[in-house]
């Protein structure tokens, strides 16, 4: 079997949130910011400014925005797997 250590798991509907309402520049914001997290890339709000042509405090927010969504999307991830444990666990 061929692994793929590289893959990401991405919160890919908050993406087509932004995308629906228009805001795909956001969107793209979100999976650069989201690809850098995975690779360990250390950047500053003036780097994301100029890289998505925001002003630094759009991309303050945003990035505060960017990081809430991750915390939730793997918190539902926590739930799931624990809910589903626990079901497997009762049909023991």
């Amino acid at each position: 079997m061929n692994e793929r250590p590289n893959s990401i798991f991405i919160p890919i509907d908050y993406v087509r949130e932004l995308r629906a309402s228009g805001q795909i520049d956001k969107a793209d914001a979100f999976l650069t910011y989201f690809a850098d997290m995975h690779d360990d890339e250390w950047y500053g709000f003036p780097f994301y400014a100029k890289r998505w042509h925001v002003d630094p405090q759009t991309t303050q927010q945003w990035i505060n925005e960017f990081s809430n969504q991750i915390s939730v999307y793997f918190s539902l991830w926590q739930i799931t797997n624990d809910t589903h444990y626990r079901a497997v666990n009762a049909n023991v």
